[in-house]
């Protein structure tokens, strides 16, 4: 089977797009919040925030404090550092970060694009 670049995505940001920031750490909170099956109403009561302030962090939209996020993780009973993207320059090596069982047509394109994406972040 062939994997094209649309059967797959690999998505790592940069420090310079703050834009990307956002969205994964709203991505990574909503993920939590269902999780726990709570709605953003009650994480919102739970973090001190606004239900709006949730949607917008979530959507990528607001960017949330370092105090909010610490009051948001406690409430979906997750560790900060888990609401947070990988630091981006960690992936400067992708082979060594694919688990030994990614089939080799796979690996192949995986390291394929991500050689496209830093020739574009360069």
């Amino acid at each position: 089977m062939l994997v094209s670049k649309t059967d797959i995505s690999v998505e790592w940001g940069s420090v310079e797009d703050q834009d990307w920031l956002y969205r994964e750490i709203g991505r990574r909170i909503r993920e939590a919040r269902l999780r726990v099956s709570l709605t953003q109403v009650e994480l919102a009561h739970r973090a001190g925030l606004a239900r709006t302030s949730i949607t917008n962090i979530e959507m990528g939209n607001q960017q949330p404090t370092v105090h909010a996020l610490w009051r948001i993780a406690d409430a979906v009973q997750a560790p900060p550092c888990e609401l947070l993207p990988e630091w981006p320059h960690r992936h400067a090596d992708t082979a060594s970060q694919l688990p030994d069982d990614v089939p080799a047509a796979t690996r192949a394109a995986l390291l394929r694009i991500d050689a496209e994406q830093t020739k574009r972040r360069s």
